[in-house]
């Protein structure tokens, strides 16, 4: 029996990821972190659902007040989270 080379257990996480047909769901997830992380606690609370395809994230806000904020400042939003995700993956949000 041959000795490998030792492999980190993230690097066996994310092939695992990938093999199974995963990554976009936990692309959603991170997308979905992200967004609560920009928005803030204030905002987040005001979230009813978020939903991601195709580069859209389609959130919708239960506050018109909210709602309101949110469309004014959704370019700096989609830029915020493709900060943290570190890649450009949103390209439009939309706010419901």
């Amino acid at each position: 029996m041959r000795r490998q080379k030792a492999v980190p257990v993230g690097e066996i996480f994310l092939e695992m990821i990938r093999r199974n047909g995963l990554e976009e769901g936990v692309v959603r997830v991170d997308i979905f972190n992200a967004w609560n992380s920009v928005v803030g606690e204030r905002y987040s609370r005001y979230t009813t659902s978020k939903f991601f395809r195709d580069g859209r994230l389609v959130c919708t806000i239960s506050s018109s007040a909210a709602k309101s904020t949110l469309i004014m400042h959704r370019l700096k939003i989609v830029q915020k989270i493709n900060t943290i995700l570190g890649k450009q993956i949103v390209k439009e949000l939309i706010v419901k």
